[in-house]
């Protein structure tokens, strides 16, 4: 089995990649600083990024687009965990828009509890995701790693983690 890197990562920005299915826009990790790295083409600094990116190929992991039927399938097992008979056909509706998540979640909006639910459920389906490719790909998120870090992305990590550590903090 071959040994995997542990990296810290910008998880927010990953998820957030990973979700992202617009053609324009790709992304890649940066495995030494942890850092999410967008290419697209209005990017002031779009051809020394792309340089950077191929001198470099093997620091850089292209992060893959999410398939749309995997999208699907995660709303349909969430639909299927409702027990609100009439909530469940009015769901029905989002699949037949062409933006059906933002929809799924615009239905879901004043449902008691149902979206905080749902987007819980979906962090969890994605980061599972997440991991397995991370793992294919010989790497592991371990918020406490000591990336090979530039200036930008050690400050942007201590701020981010002083946040979450802040917010746990307000929450007990």
């Amino acid at each position: 089995m071959p040994v995997t890197r542990a990296v810290r990562i910008d998880m927010p920005y990953l998820l957030l990649a990973y979700e992202d299915q617009s053609p324009d826009n790709l992304y890649y990790l940066d495995t030494k600083s942890g850092l999410i790295k967008l290419v697209h083409k209005h990017l002031f600094d779009l051809r020394d990024l792309t340089d950077e990116i191929e001198r470099d190929r093997e620091r850089y992991l292209y992060v893959p687009k999410t398939d749309l039927s995997v999208l699907l399938k995660d709303l349909r097992d969430f639909q299927k965990q409702i027990d609100d008979p009439s909530l469940v056909s009015v769901l029905e509706m989002a699949f037949e828009s062409p933006h059906q998540l933002s929809s799924f979640r615009k239905i879901l909006e004043g449902k008691s509890n149902y979206l905080e639910r749902f987007e819980s459920y979906r962090i969890e389906r994605i980061t599972g995701r997440i991991n397995e490719w991370l793992n294919a790909n010989a790497y592991r998120h371990d918020p406490d790693a000591k990336n090979e870090l530039d200036e930008n992305s050690a400050d942007f990590f201590d701020d981010f983690y002083d946040d979450e550590d802040e917010e746990d903090e307000e929450e007990d």
